[in-house]
């Protein structure tokens, strides 16, 4: 039986449909076409470099680079480099004469007889860094001293801590520290804090006790704490003001 042989295939004029067509280059069909002709322009004039002034004295420099300002894409910031050093200059306005100022730092009033003065020091709108001040008379007392962990806008930064100033300035009036419960976010900044605020007495329960004892281990340098154990019925007074402890429902035994 004869097989049929596809490459000799040709049809009724002959004609085999897989013969190849040689190529053509393009432009050999094309006709030539003459040049456009170039027209000689003259070159444009050249602004002269001048240096600026020098600016006047009490005159603010110009507004800084701010790098937070910056965002990708992606909606994120850019990685900072850890070979460069990044100065963030406080903002700036201008007044009523068009001279760059600095803002006004707010001034605390002292507290009136009688009132109560509460200032969350971190942990609201936020997680983690949760820490609170009371104050009422001559006495303050602070409740929790946690951190918060490193974000994707701080870089290089493993966590970061409540702003105590208004504490440091007032230690002699800080009567003690009430802990909550042992989670990172409310104790994680107690070997950094305790010592700024004049280490003052520390009340919380047991557990709680055990688990900052444990990690204040890796702090041999800190100051030794001192633990009231409290217990959940307990009343007591902490200078001037009566403190009383309740139980709550919370991801943690005690």
């Amino acid at each position: 039986m004869n097989t049929p042989n596809n490459n000799n295939r040709k049809d009724s004029n002959n004609r085999s449909p897989f013969k190849r067509v040689p190529y053509m280059p393009f432009g050999n069909n094309k006709k030539p076409v003459a040049p456009r002709p170039v027209t000689a322009q003259a070159p444009a004039p050249v602004a002269p470099q001048t240096t600026p002034a020098p600016q006047p004295m009490g005159m603010a420099a110009p507004k800084p680079y701010f790098l937070s300002s910056m965002k990708l894409k992606n909606g994120r910031r850019p990685m900072r480099s850890p070979n460069r050093s990044y100065t963030v200059a406080p903002r700036q306005f201008k007044d009523a004469d068009g001279q760059m100022q600095q803002p006004k730092t707010a001034v605390i009033p002292p507290l009136a007889p009688g009132n109560i003065r509460i200032i969350p020091l971190g942990g609201v709108e936020e997680i983690g860094m949760n820490m609170t001040m009371v104050e009422m008379g001559n006495d303050i007392i602070v409740i929790d001293a946690g951190f918060k962990f490193k974000q994707e806008d701080t870089p290089g930064i493993d966590y970061i801590i409540p702003n105590t100033k208004y504490l440091e300035e007032r230690k002699d009036k800080v009567r003690g520290i009430i802990i909550t419960h042992g989670h990172l976010d409310h104790v994680g900044g107690i070997p950094y804090i305790m010592e700024r605020i004049g280490n003052p007495p520390m009340y919380t329960r047991n557990l709680t006790a055990l688990m900052i004892k444990k990690r204040q281990a890796e702090f041999p340098h800190a100051s030794p704490i001192n633990y009231k154990i409290v217990e959940s019925t307990d009343k007591l007074m902490i200078g001037d003001i009566t403190v009383e402890f309740f139980n709550v429902t919370h991801s943690i035994p005690d």
